[in-house]
């Protein structure tokens, strides 16, 4: 169990990639970690909420600017989205609250809010 949780990460990328991972304890496997079965996966179905999506009379756009694209220059890479790396940027550069539930957006110094809270 302790060699499992220092190396966590390693093993679920292992088993995303298709090696079941098996989990020992006093010689007993008592648990297997591997990838979910195709049937298990939900299917993703391109434009299936095509006209069900409204946008709201007074929402705004916010079209890129420069500042924004300094202050993307400036954030410390703390996940791999690009897309959200210049979201992030304009919530600092216009001073607006950024709503998500990306773990990794506590690490960045913006105004956040959950969009789970109730």
């Amino acid at each position: 169990m302790r060699e499992l949780r220092g190396n966590l990460t390693r093993y679920l990328s292992e088993a995303r990639q298709g090696t079941p991972i098996l989990v020992t304890s006093h010689d007993s496997v008592i648990a297997e970690i591997r990838a979910p079965s195709a049937e298990l996966r939900p299917a993703r179905q391109q434009g299936a909420l095509r006209g069900q999506i409204r946008m709201a009379a007074d929402f705004d756009t916010l079209p890129i600017q420069p500042a924004h694209l300094a202050t993307l220059a400036t954030l410390p890479q703390h996940h791999r989205d690009p897309f959200d790396h210049l979201l992030i940027a304009q919530a600092i550069s216009e001073d607006v609250v950024f709503v998500s539930d990306d773990r990794n957006m506590p690490h960045y110094e913006v105004r956040l809010q959950s969009c789970c809270d109730a």
